[in-house]
């Protein structure tokens, strides 16, 4: 008879990577806030550039619109640091987004004189 084989022998399932020292909500809370103030700025921006007669409310969407514009540049980052494996930046990032997004609207109440009640 044949001898029986050998065991074979595992080895353990791989350890994923360590998280970064700066993966932090705080770091993605500031990454949110500078994509927040570009994309304020960039509305204030075409708003005052679509409104050279002072007369439009174009500009007026524009410049409160923001809230909801910066998730174009938020999403990308997001998706960026989730593939790094930096899951408290993610977290950062999406409550400065949420945070700015509130912000808007109440600007975007005052700003256009809604009866929000």
């Amino acid at each position: 008879m044949n001898p029986p084989p050998p065991p074979a022998i595992l080895d353990p399932p791989p350890l994923p990577p360590p998280a970064p020292s700066n993966d932090t909500v705080l770091v993605g809370c500031l990454m949110g806030c500078g994509t927040s103030v570009a994309f304020a700025l960039l509305g204030l921006l075409a708003g005052l550039t679509v409104d050279s007669g002072g007369h439009g409310k174009l500009s007026d969407y524009l410049i409160v619109g923001w809230g909801v514009t910066q998730w174009i540049g938020i999403i990308p980052i997001i998706m960026s640091q989730r593939r790094a494996g930096n899951k408290n930046r993610v977290k950062g990032l999406i409550i400065a987004g949420c945070i700015g997004l509130l912000l808007s609207s109440a600007c975007a109440s005052i700003l256009l004189n809604l009866n929000i009640k």
